[in-house]
């Protein structure tokens, strides 16, 4: 190979279906911007003796190609098993930490699953239920003693408003009637733990507020994140906090 190479035979894991390493294949360390080749099935020696390796058992296999310029990993099946593919060590050591990671969920049961369920449909409620202007079906996502707290800078460990109860959540929902219309697109949502019938989680938001002035339209977008804790009450998951955090504003002018 052509470049500033640096090759140290060693084994590539293989991703399943479920995220998880099936099997081991040889492969060199690639450090040059050649773009690699693909892989072999035949197991080498490993220097760094720590990862064993193994030949494939079939002639149909899943083999990794690894992208020179991302570091990203691409399954494919392929017949030509005659190229070895180069490939950075580095990625050998990402593979192994985001198995690690994965491992939490090597098993999931039925109610665990629709725990998680219900949880996100949830956030997605509370957001569905704001751009409605549905106020009651809001307030109906916490508990009646609830603690609502807002951050307008995340910054700022002071909170800008603290509510302790669910009827007390009224006027914050009704300010929105202000607005012609707005969107709160809900990005990520994260459950930090699930235990039984509680869980905490942490959910991100871009809020869209449309104010409408004559011929005159202004969008206000707050960057929002939500810090939950969850509450299974009679067979439902309510909100028994929300802490939201504006990590920033954004004002346009609308055409």
């Amino acid at each position: 190979m052509k470049g500033n190479t640096d090759q140290v035979r060693g084994p590539i894991p293989l991703l399943n279906v479920d995220g998880f390493p099936a099997k081991f294949v040889a492969a060199s360390a690639w450090h040059s911007k050649t773009p690699p080749a693909h892989l072999g099935d035949e197991a080498t020696i490993d220097k760094g003796g720590d990862i064993p390796h193994y030949p494939f058992a079939s002639d149909d296999h899943l083999l990794t190609k690894v992208s020179s310029h991302r570091n990203r990993l691409y399954r494919r099946t392929i017949k030509d098993r005659d190229s070895p593919c180069p490939a950075p060590l580095a990625v050998f050591k990402e593979i192994e930490q985001e198995r690690k990671l994965m491992c939490k969920h090597v098993s999931i049961s039925p109610q665990e699953a629709a725990d998680r369920l219900a949880i996100r449909e949830l956030v997605e409620a509370y957001a569905h239920c704001a751009d409605r202007r549905d106020a009651q079906g809001q307030m109906s996502l916490f508990t009646a003693d609830t603690h609502f707290v807002v951050y307008m800078n995340a910054k700022d460990p002071t909170p800008s408003q603290e509510l302790y109860s669910r009827e007390a959540l009224a006027p914050v929902f009704a300010d929105l009637n202000q607005y012609a219309a707005t969107m709160h697109f809900v990005g990520q949502s994260t459950i930090l733990s699930l235990t039984g019938d509680r869980g905490t989680g942490e959910a991100y938001c871009l809020a869209h507020h449309l104010t409408v002035l004559g011929a005159k339209r202004r969008l206000m977008i707050a960057a929002l994140r939500y810090y939950d804790a969850f509450v299974r009450m009679d067979g439902a998951w309510l909100f028994a906090e929300r802490k939201l955090y504006v990590d920033w504003l954004e004002e346009r002018v609308l055409s």
